[in-house]
């Protein structure tokens, strides 16, 4: 998630649906990160840089980024309190079957990334962020459009030629089903492996461990086939003060 402007005075805040940091393992990393290297080949990017998110950042987003007054921090989390309090725990299961392009509003940073695959899970997302946005309203922020999913890798390398040469004429910020023809791809396996082992290991095992028991004492590991979660809790970051609401 990313905001397009900064304001001092004010704090970064961000709504997103819990992800359990053990629930996505290397080989859909490794695919997303295959995907997204070749696009950036394909559209002639010199120096292509990508950003794999830490396991304890996986999420949904339930919100854009939005600049929070310090004096309505407190009055925002007891509305979206109120609003969680309304829903219970529901499972999730990702879709790991088709890989998506998602940018943010100006295209200035591309993510690759999985959806959320049961129709019931999709229902109660679309059922909270309604009732989120309603509430970011109330504080003169604008609705949150974008479709549920779990943002692995960004970059912020201009990967659109290859976009629009594979989907003409398409103006949204979603790319479907990206991955299913690149079959042909000019990466071989062991490069994509070493590329993505050696970015993973640049995420120390204390980093991790740390961030994991901060929530729920969870062991990550990199070669689950885990693709669903049960969905407990929202998190509300605002600044560096990390919020986090349980469903009742």
């Amino acid at each position: 998630m990313t905001c397009d402007t900064y304001v001092r005075g004010n704090y970064y805040t961000t709504i997103h649906l819990y992800v359990p940091p053990n629930t996505i393992g290397k080989d859909v990393i490794k695919r997303c990160y295959r995907t997204l290297y070749t696009l950036a080949l394909e559209s002639h990017c010199t120096d292509a840089k990508f950003d794999i998110l830490k396991p304890s950042h996986f999420h949904i987003s339930l919100s854009k980024g939005v600049n929070l007054r310090y004096h309505f921090i407190d009055p925002f989390l007891a509305v979206v309190s109120s609003i969680v309090a309304k829903f219970r725990s529901f499972p999730v299961i990702l879709d790991t079957k088709a890989i998506n392009i998602y940018a943010n509003d100006r295209k200035s940073r591309y993510f690759i990334g999985i959806g959320v695959a049961n129709v019931s899970a999709k229902s109660k997302i679309q059922q909270l962020l309604d009732q989120l946005d309603l509430a970011i309203e109330q504080f003169g922020f604008s609705k949150y459009k974008g479709i549920p999913h779990v943002s692995l890798i960004s970059t912020n390398n201009d990967i659109s030629p290859a976009l629009n040469n594979r989907y003409p004429g398409h103006n949204a910020l979603l790319w479907p089903d990206i991955d299913l023809n690149l079959s042909d791809s000019v990466i071989n396996e062991d490069q994509i492996d070493k590329l993505v082992s050696d970015s993973l290991s640049k995420i120390s095992e204390d980093e991790i461990q740390e961030d994991c028991t901060q929530f729920d004492n969870c062991i990550v590991d990199y070669d689950t086939e885990i693709t669903s979660f049960n969905a407990t809790s929202v998190v509300v970051t605002v600044g560096a003060r990390t919020n986090r609401i349980y469903f009742k």
